[in-house]
């Protein structure tokens, strides 16, 4: 994304918008050489940013940035390694933990987290073995839960789930109490890296389009009939859209 119109969407979502800012939809963010002149913009209107990577780009030169302000939270996903190591430089684990070991010391208030999708646990013994030991964790099996590992660092399992599943999730059973069905414009909304505004992370692909943000104002997109619709069947403990209706992540909510 153009980093002008990146502010331009950024000076909008501090109108009351929204207060974190999630850089991960489809895509690496530590990719960009000049991630820092994104993150400064987000500081520069006292906004949050959460960073999701796979880990692959993380260089020493960048743990400075990454561990102050704008960045509340960064998460390392670690199942792309797991489901394709020969992607990834022999010395891909070793930096994210140094990473760790960088951010003790200089004290930062980041929380960090280390995830892996559940159903890559069993095929994940030996990187699990070597978290494990780094931390003085004694027994690697402890990680087969959700376990705090320092201070504002954890380990994360997380659940997988189908975005455009064959047929549709059996929602009945997920009426009960008062959650919504699923946040999307509830407490979240996207915009692709094309302008396109969607009502999740989840629609990386602009399948569920409410808008573009070249040509439209984020709020109006956010306040246009098709966008209400959604949010108030979701808030009703229903799903409007066919693809919304096959999206197993319902079941990651309950």
């Amino acid at each position: 994304m153009d980093i002008g119109f990146f502010e331009h969407i950024i000076s909008q979502i501090a109108q009351g918008l929204g207060k974190l800012v999630f850089l991960h939809i489809l895509g690496d963010p530590l990719v960009l050489k000049n991630l820092s002149s994104y993150l400064k913009i987000i500081k520069q209107y006292n906004l949050r940013a959460h960073i999701v990577n796979s880990g692959k780009f993380l260089h020493t030169q960048d743990f400075h940035t990454l561990l102050f302000a704008p960045v509340r939270e960064i998460a390392f996903s670690l199942s792309a390694f797991v489901d394709n190591p020969r992607g990834f430089r022999d010395s891909y684990l070793q930096e994210i933990l140094e990473f760790c070991s960088f951010s003790r010391k200089v004290k930062s208030e980041v929380f960090i987290h280390l995830r892996l999708q559940d159903y890559l646990l069993d095929a994940s013994a030996p990187l699990l073995k070597e978290i494990a030991e780094f931390f003085g964790v004694a027994d690697s099996r402890a990680l087969r839960e959700n376990l705090r590992l320092d201070y504002k660092t954890f380990f994360t399992i997380t659940k997988h789930y189908e975005w455009n599943a064959k047929s549709p999730v059996q929602s009945n059973q997920f009426r009960l109490g008062k959650k919504p069905y699923c946040y999307g414009l509830i407490k979240q909304f996207g915009i692709l890296s094309n302008g396109v505004v969607v009502p999740c992370c989840i629609d990386c692909f602009g399948e569920i389009a409410l808008g573009d943000a070249h040509i439209q104002e984020l709020r109006a997109i956010l306040d246009s009939p098709k966008a209400r619709s959604i949010k108030s069947y979701f808030k009703e403990g229903k799903a409007l859209l066919p693809q919304c209706q096959k999206c197993g992540y319902v079941k990651v909510l309950r």
